[in-house]
């Protein structure tokens, strides 16, 4: 049986006010003729749950499609430094959008919770830290030990939209940089999904049609967001997007080439380099460029055997110059393995990973570091990426 349908029909089917999830990572395949669709049609009072995929939700915010976010991060890096989504930004700080940041392994576990159709899953890590302060994350006694352990509620969205580079017509999606959709797909309650192509018939997908209730042919659908194997994103795309928030909202920064801020970088990835050890395993997050070159020298002098997981999924990426992104699928293209971005976090929890690079906006005397907000935590004078 045919699931193909077009755009809009499929995303008359979403209701104002229904709780979606787009899939893709960063600057890669974000479903957004799915997005801009939802725009052209007035969707209202949406509610959106989001992994680190700062496009699509700054889109449908900026078209006034949004009433709660629920978000883990909000920032990408490209050839013209870092961004922040520039309207969820100003929303945030304006009062307009109600939000909530939570830790983008909370909502991982949020999700599995809903795929394992479970109440909640456990979902430890952020004790130390000012995080269980502001963010009403809430806690059930472990019947081993008797300590509180935070726990992450089922999130089960409405509708996760999807963007594949194939598709068949009964709706099985090949996926070849998967990051988390294979979970939204799981954790939802529908799939509506478009693809660069759609065939008579698919092998081997990496969605199964029983998850996918409509797919739509989109060709240069995620632009301007990369589709792995079909094309990159397109930095001017992200550009004019930029262009359209208020002046200084969301800004791209760090991308200017004077000789004293060369000199800094290379002293940055001098000093990270020495921080690793051989055979350490070491990861890195998004806007992670400088340590991406960090790693590939500690590799090159005093840690051959290190072994380095970016967060795109690919595991000793071949890393031969310097990129303006540190979420390069095309990493995945020539590497030693794959992971997902759930079993990074899984990783990490088992004690599997040595040495993680973050940055941070703040950070004090004492190494406490914030990427949070500078202000109150729900009224936030300004907001930082997360």
């Amino acid at each position: 049986m045919s699931v193909q349908t077009t755009i809009a029909k499929a995303i008359a089917s979403i209701p104002d006010g229904a709780l979606i999830t787009p899939g893709g990572f960063q600057l890669n395949r974000a479903p957004m003729a799915l997005v801009l669709e939802i725009v052209r049609q007035g969707r209202r009072n949406l509610r959106v749950v989001s992994l680190p995929n700062p496009l699509p939700l700054d889109v449908l915010v900026a078209a006034g499609s949004v009433a709660e976010a629920e978000f883990g991060f909000l920032g990408f890096q490209f050839e013209d430094g870092f961004v922040m989504a520039p309207h969820v930004k100003r929303a945030i700080e304006t009062q307009a959008l109600t939000f909530r940041e939570r830790d983008v392994y909370e909502i991982v576990q949020g999700l599995r919770a809903a795929a394992y159709g479970v109440p909640f899953l456990p979902a430890p890590g952020g004790e130390a830290s000012d995080y269980m302060k502001v963010n009403r994350t809430p806690t059930l006694e472990d019947p081993e030990t008797g300590r509180r352990i935070p726990v992450a509620r089922a999130i089960r969205p409405d509708v996760a939209l999807l963007h594949a580079r194939v598709a068949d017509r009964k709706g099985n999606l090949r996926i070849d940089d998967p990051y988390a959709d294979d979970l939204l797909a799981r954790a939802s309650v529908r799939v509506i999904a478009t693809a660069e192509t759609i065939v008579e018939r698919l092998e081997m997908p990496t969605i199964p049609h029983t998850l996918v209730e409509a797919v739509a042919e989109a060709p240069g659908g995620a632009l301007p967001t990369s589709c792995h194997h079909s094309y990159g994103y397109s930095a001017q795309g992200l550009r004019r997007h930029i262009a359209t928030a208020p002046q200084g909202r969301g800004r791209a920064s760090g991308s200017e080439a004077n000789g004293q801020r060369v000199g800094a970088a290379d002293r940055l990835v001098y000093e990270m380099a020495r921080c690793i050890a051989d055979r350490d395993v070491v990861a890195t997050g998004v806007a992670s460029a400088l340590p991406m070159l960090a790693i590939a020298l500690a590799r090159a002098t005093h840690a051959p055997g290190l072994t380095y997981i970016n967060c795109v999924g690919a595991v000793n990426p071949d890393i031969r110059e310097a990129s303006p992104t540190s979420v390069d699928p095309r990493l995945l293209d020539a590497c030693e393995g794959t992971v997902t971005l759930p079993d990074m976090f899984d990783l990490a929890r088992r004690g599997r990973i040595d040495l993680m690079f973050l940055g941070a906006a703040q950070v004090d005397a004492e190494g406490r570091a914030n990427s949070t907000c500078i202000g109150d935590f729900t009224r936030p004078r300004v907001k930082l990426p997360g």
